[in-house]
């Protein structure tokens, strides 16, 4: 009878192997293709054969003879002589003979060695003297092809570090880390793929060595690669393919949507054969065609006729979005690759490191530095709230520096004050000044930040935060990090970026992440999107790479943020994706959570139905709105009733939320409320108020968008014309081509015409420069919202049944600035395919198309 064994490490698996071996198991062992399964077991050999046994290798030849020619060799070799008989006795009595009773093993690569025959000799030879069977199978083989009782071992995939080490002896140069990352998600840690995909890439240029180091310098695959990947499906039946096709189509996504798209019984045989994995996070299991590769080809190898009626059947039974296969340079997008089922993979392998880590060192050293280190852990794993705050008691209990000590009253305060929302029990702890010594600092900036966060700023906090002399370098880190963060909330972001310029670089940080994050929403603020951009792609894929939980919820809080300005709606999903697959509401940062589904709630393409539903799971956050731009509540709601047609709600929506933040302090943020309700319907009162909120600001961001509302209301073209540069500075593409748009409307209704078509001619210009979609989106329009000239001309011939190419010739346009205005009119209407538009066209728009 066959167990199963959980993988182990495979230094580890050749010694459970001998071992299980010794007690009399025969063993199969289980690698996935490309595993490096056929190099194992020579080192098994080896290692055997260091033990005193004798090892018979029977290599995968592809014969099928009765006994293996391989075996049949080493016989007449240890006999010296010819084979007295074929019989399966007379082999096993000359065998015992020939080994004088020795410990006999035979290692094979592959099932089809192990004949009946040779079963039958071992089963004899095994009455006289010890012999086992270790047989490696890319699947568990049924327990009665062994000659005795089995175990099944799995043989793990290699670890990132072994694949680079492998690829350094192979290549002889080591990799840039970004690039390795890319090969390691590839190949899903099988070393043959990855040799594969890093030889070709090398042929092709897409790897080049750079300053001494092995760089992806564009897109890892090719199509050199099919072959090596659709060896992987060479077993699947034709239903099996289709259902990996269409996973691969729509990547990750979790089990109940697998088994709506492919069937239930489908998705446990592809499971059963290695074809998909499935792995849980949070509170759901992901679905992934295994290895990515495989799924890679897929996307870039579909016909296009079978890939639109793949895709129509995935409309048809699911939400899922369909993947395409892009290249990765691209010119002013910014792009959010779907989640690795790698990455899901080794986050829960890091936690349960960290976690016994952390619990070994405080149960080997009890002090306040080893509690701190476990409180932190547990705070990452979600662990139960009573766990975190067992193991604040005990580590405040014991013996550890005064700094440590703080560190933990800050995290018991926060357990409370975020929490359970005992913001007066966390005021009280933060406010042990004496029991902090020289560190009170830190409960200081611990006490501001989570008022800010939950409650409103304090009216001293700056006074407070800039007391740092003659503190410790660590006090004064934490104090000038939030006196950042409070100057960033009243809306100067040029004292915010003198507050970040002293923070301490010294290596014992504690939040680094919250210092890049703040970096880049300061950049924003002060009108220089493309560095907020840097900070924050560069911060995602590092917090990626290190399988850093908290960087990759603030960095993705920015990167949501600035998507949402661009009108990018379909990355911010991935970055939810990336966000719910790690877990749920964490302790802390609660805001950079908060504001990643914010933004995708208020970016949804959705119908008012379903993004009710997104709306009514946002209010259900035991968390309020945060100070931070992108996490008020109120945007989601507007967006919702934008999408209803009211206008007029969705700004009176945001102005509610714009005055509960600027009594709460946090003018930025109230500002940006302000002007997003001027945004769906101009009021002069309301327009006066936020006139008198911005008067102390210093925001280039804040500026320019309020100069584009105002010249909009006024039809004011040449004032539009003029601030059209300072959105696209600040990332504002969608209103920059709205500037187009109303100007063009302007010169028509002055009769100017001539002006309108070279307007129209410098939107066509604009638009070529952008991918489609690579717009802002989020300007808040109504389904009733009055399309454009060129947009109504689209519309009609979308309706007539023309494809893009088609409207192109017509229309005697470039067929990108043909797919942008198709965008834009799906985006209008919020419908997410092009069978939707065209009947909301029909039905909106009545007699005037038909």
């Amino acid at each position: 009878m066959l167990r199963q064994l959980a993988y182990q490490p495979r230094t580890e698996t050749v010694e459970l192997i001998v071992r299980y071996a010794q007690l009399g198991f025969d063993v199969n062992l289980v690698s996935p293709r490309g595993n490096g399964g056929s190099r194992f077991l020579r080192e098994l050999r080896d290692e055997f054969q260091e033990s005193g046994s004798k090892v018979v290798f029977l290599p995968e030849t592809g014969e099928r003879a009765t006994l293996p020619s391989a075996f049949l060799g080493v016989l007449r070799e240890a006999t010296n002589a010819g084979l007295a008989g074929d019989s399966p006795a007379a082999l096993a009595a000359q065998l015992v003979r020939a080994l004088d009773g020795k410990p006999l093993v035979v290692v094979m690569d592959g099932e089809h060695n192990l004949t009946p025959a040779l079963t039958a000799v071992l089963s004899l030879y095994r009455q006289r003297a010890a012999a086992q069977v270790v047989v490696l199978t890319n699947a568990p083989i049924p327990h009665s092809m062994l000659p005795g009782t089995g175990v099944v071992v799995h043989l793990p995939v290699l670890t990132r570090e072994e694949v680079h080490a492998v690829l350094y002896s192979r290549l002889g140069a080591m990799f840039e880390t970004t690039s390795i990352n890319r090969v390691y998600a590839k190949s899903a840690g099988y070393i043959k793929l990855a040799i594969a995909i890093c030889e070709i890439a090398r042929l092709e240029g897409s790897l080049q060595l750079i300053d001494g180091y092995w760089v992806a310098v564009s897109d890892l695959w090719s199509d050199a690669l099919i072959s090596i990947a659709s060896g992987y499906v060479e077993d699947c039946t034709d239903a099996q393919r289709t259902a990996l096709e269409m996973l691969a189509l729509v990547g990750l996504t979790d089990v109940s949507a697998a088994d709506q798209l492919i069937g239930g019984e489908v998705l446990e045989e592809l499971e059963r054969c290695a074809a998909v994995t499935i792995d849980p996070a949070g509170k759901n299991r992901w679905v992934t065609v295994n290895p990515p590769l495989l799924s890679e080809m897929y996307r870039h190898t579909v016909l296009p006729a079978r890939r639109e009626h793949l895709s129509a059947r995935i409309e048809q039974v699911t939400s899922l979005r369909q993947l395409e296969a892009k290249s990765q340079s691209h010119e002013r997008g910014i792009h959010v690759a779907p989640i690795d089922p790698l990455f899901l993979r080794l986050l829960g392998e890091k936690r349960s490191d960290l976690r016994a880590s952390a619990e070994s060192d405080w149960a080997r050293t009890p002090s306040a530095a080893t509690a701190v280190n476990l409180v932190r852990t547990l705070v990452v794993v979600n662990a139960e709230t009573d766990e975190i705050l067992n193991a604040i008691a005990a580590g405040l209990a014991a013996e550890g520096p005064t700094d440590q000590r703080v560190r933990l009253i800050v995290w018991e305060a926060w357990v409370h004050g975020y929490i359970r929302g005992d913001v007066a029990r966390a005021e009280q702890l933060l406010s042990q000044r004496e029991a902090a010594g020289e560190y009170w600092g830190i409960l200081v900036a611990a006490r501001i930040r989570l008022l800010s966060d939950v409650a409103t700023v304090p009216a001293d906090a700056v006074e407070l935060l800039s007391a740092t002399d003659g503190l410790p370098l660590v006090a004064q880190t934490e104090m000038s990090r939030t006196l950042a963060f409070v100057y960033l909330n009243r809306g100067f972001p040029d004292l915010a970026a003198a507050a970040l310029e002293r923070v301490s670089t010294w290596s014992d940080d504690y939040f680094p992440y919250l210092q890049n994050s703040m970096e880049g929403f300061v950049a924003l603020a002060r009108g220089d999107f493309e560095r907020a951009r840097e900070i924050a792609v560069h911060g995602f894929e590092l917090a990626q790479d290190e399988l850093d939980e908290r960087s990759l919820r603030a960095h993705g809080h920015l990167l949501s943020l600035l998507l949402l300005v661009r009108g990018q709606h379909e990355e911010i999903t991935r970055i939810q994706d990336y966000v719910e697959a790690i877990g749920g509401l964490p302790l802390f940062p609660q805001i950079s959570y908060l504001g990643v589904k914010v933004c995708a709630a208020t970016a949804a393409s959705e119908s008012p139905r379903s993004l009710r539903k997104l709306v009514r799971a946002l209010d259900e956050l035991p968390v309020p709105d945060g100070p931070l731009l992108g996490t008020s509540r109120a945007w989601a709601r507007a967006r919702l009733l934008a999408l209803e047609g009211s206008p007029e709600g969705a700004a009176r929506e945001c102005w509610i939320g714009a005055e509960v933040m600027y009594q709460r302090g946090a003018t930025f943020a109230a500002v940006l409320g302000g002007l997003r309700s001027l945004d769906y319907e101009f009021d002069r009162e309301r327009n006066e108020q936020l006139q008198e909120w911005m008067a102390p600001m210093r925001s280039e961001y804040v500026n320019v968008y309020y100069e584009f509302i105002v010249a909009r209301h006024e039809a004011d073209s040449d004032r539009l014309l003029a601030v059209l540069p300072r959105l696209v500075e600040n990332g504002r593409v969608g209103q920059a081509v709205q500037v187009y748009d109303v100007v063009a409307s302007i010169a028509r209704e002055h009769g100017d015409e001539p002006h309108a078509v070279q307007i129209e001619a410098l939107e066509a210009e604009f638009l070529d420069t952008l991918e489609p979609g690579t717009y802002d989106t989020a300007q808040q329009e109504s389904a009733g919202a009055q399309l454009t000239a060129r947009e109504r001309e689209v519309a009609e011939l979308m309706v007539r049944g023309l494809t893009n190419r088609q409207i192109q010739d017509e229309l005697v346009l470039s067929i990108r600035t043909v797919e942008n205005h198709v965008h834009r009119l799906m985006r209008k209407l919020g419908v997410s395919s092009r069978r939707e538009a065209v009947e909301w066209v029909r039905s909106w728009l009545g007699t005037g198309i038909s």
